[in-house]
């Protein structure tokens, strides 16, 4: 599951100024019965959320994306990762970007805005990370991680 370990934002999060990007390899009946899982959680937090999916091969259900109200992009089949995470971000015209894979949940505890919060508080960060819990393994983790960009971009 995603959540967020940190206190609720003091930031407002417009649901119009946030993209959630979905990269999917639909070629597995389980991946599209966890995509539609996905965004059933996504749905009871953002109802109003613009929602992409990108999806390698495009044999996701297309009943499902209506039902939710997502944007689905095509991709060929095992055209990888990274091509999709692009067609997502190029397709995305709002300020703030969540990039997801398939496989997670949001929970009640799921704050898109403390993610929010920490980008509005320091307009350098391009990249702000979260808290989640493994459903499988139990586990739970943070991304801890420091990004910069120096005058010459490094």
């Amino acid at each position: 599951m995603l959540s967020s370990l940190l206190p609720s934002s003091l930031a407002f999060l417009a649901e119009s100024d946030l993209t959630i990007g979905i990269k999917h390899t639909s070629a597995y009946g389980f991946r599209r019965e966890q995509l539609d899982r996905l965004l059933r959680s996504i749905r009871r937090r953002y109802a109003t959320a613009e929602v992409i999916v990108a999806d390698d091969g495009c044999k996701a259900d297309r009943t499902a994306a209506h039902t939710h109200n997502v944007t689905l992009v095509c991709t060929e089949a095992g055209s990888g990762l990274g091509l999709g995470r692009n067609a997502i971000v190029r397709r995305a015209r709002t300020e703030f970007m969540l990039l997801l894979d398939d496989d997670i949940v949001f929970s009640e505890a799921t704050d898109l805005a403390a993610l929010h919060d920490a980008l509005v508080r320091d307009p350098g960060a391009a990249l702000a990370g979260g808290c989640y819990d493994d459903l499988e393994g139990g586990d739970a983790d943070c991304f801890n991680l420091a990004f910069s960009v120096t005058g010459g971009g490094t």
